[in-house]
């Protein structure tokens, strides 16, 4: 996927957002220093992806002024989940590097990087491991579970989203974005993002799917 379409499919989940009353759009705080990604590309097994560059240049966190100015504290972006800077991304990596176990690789990995936090353990991150099957692959980290993927890369997983939320299958709340029914979710985005794994796991949301090694 080139950097385009990633803006493309970006464009259209923050137009769909607002549709829903999201102010997401006018908070989000672009890159103003590509160097900043440096610290990332410096990171050990870290690949960075044509579309995390490009949606980094997008979302480097969340304006302060225009939080303030809109009386939001850390909108969900997406997946229920608010955005990371650059900067809190890698403070993120580094933290959860502390939980790889060898012989327990699926918890989480060396060469993913989040992108997105619910601050309560979970994370969605982007499978940044060049030689990896699902290069480019967005997951969640699902707390007490592990690394589950969502979508084969960031553009379908917007462009899922948008027309998730297009179905009426994510509704707006006070700043958060999410499924408003889960179970109706699981079942009907599940075309939407791919049939991936994160949907393959209906009545055994305690289990894992390993796919990326």
């Amino acid at each position: 996927m080139t950097g385009d379409a990633f803006d493309e499919a970006f464009n259209s989940y923050l137009a769909a957002a607002e549709r829903l009353g999201s102010l997401v759009h006018k908070v989000i705080l672009p890159l103003a220093d590509e160097a900043s990604l440096d610290a990332l590309r410096a990171l050990t097994n870290v690949t960075l992806p044509a579309e995390l560059v490009a949606y980094f240049r997008r979302v480097d966190g969340y304006s302060i002024d225009a939080l303030a100015e809109y009386e939001l504290f850390e909108p969900s972006l997406a997946w229920s989940m608010f955005a990371l800077s650059v900067e809190d991304a890698l403070s993120e990596h580094e933290s959860l590097q502390c939980t790889i176990i060898d012989d327990e690789p699926g918890y989480w990995a060396d060469g993913f990087l989040p992108i997105l936090t619910d601050g309560a353990g979970s994370v969605v991150a982007v499978n940044c491991i060049a030689e990896s099957p699902t290069f480019g692959a967005v997951y969640e980290m699902i707390d007490c579970v592990g690394l589950v993927r969502i979508a084969s890369s960031l553009t379908e997983f917007f462009k899922a989203s948008t027309a998730a939320i297009d179905l009426g299958l994510i509704q707006y709340d006070d700043g958060l974005l999410a499924p408003e029914d889960h179970p109706r979710f699981i079942r009907e985005a599940a075309p939407l993002y791919g049939d991936s794994p994160y949907f393959a796991r209906t009545g055994q949301e305690d289990d894992q799917i390993v796919d990326w090694l």
